[in-house]
Formats: C-alpha cells, sequence, structure tokens
C-alpha cells in the first residue's frame, strides 16, 4: 500500500433486500482491494459506499452489474 487514505467512492444502487445484500457481500467481500464497504438501506438510492485505495469506480461498477445489479457513481 501507499500510505496513502483510502479513497471513498459512492454509488446509486437497487440493492435493496437482505438477498441482495448477501450475494453482494460474498463478492465485496473477497475483493482483496476493497478495504470497507455499506449500503445504506434508509436511503431511497440505496447508497453504497466503498473505501478503497485500489480499485476504480469503474471496477466497482462492474462487479455490481455482473451480479444483475444497477450501480452508478454519485458526484461527491
Amino acid at each position: 500500500m501507499n500510505g496513502l487514505a483510502a479513497e471513498v467512492l459512492i454509488f446509486r444502487t437497487d440493492i435493496g433486500s437482505r438477498s441482495d445484500f448477501e450475494t453482494i457481500n460474498n463478492v465485496l467481500h473477497h475483493e482483496h482491494r476493497i478495504k470497507k464497504w455499506n449500503i445504506d438501506h434508509e436511503d431511497i438510492d440505496h447508497v453504497l459506499r466503498v473505501e478503497s485505495d485500489e480499485i476504480t469506480a469503474k471496477e466497482v461498477i462492474q462487479l455490481i452489474k455482473q451480479l444483475g445489479y444497477a450501480c452508478e457513481e454519485l458526484p461527491e
């Protein structure tokens, strides 16, 4: 690692149910480039926050879309 603070990437998703969360968890938990992540289920946009200094927003979007979910980066 480069010692810099991790970047927080923020996305709008359609990850709403517990089973959706479990599906995403199985992939993101095993992605070594992601330090932490969470989904705000209270937010209408089901906001996904990913903390990493190695993975790009485009790569996160690809991961989520491959699982069949919508994912779009939100501006800061």
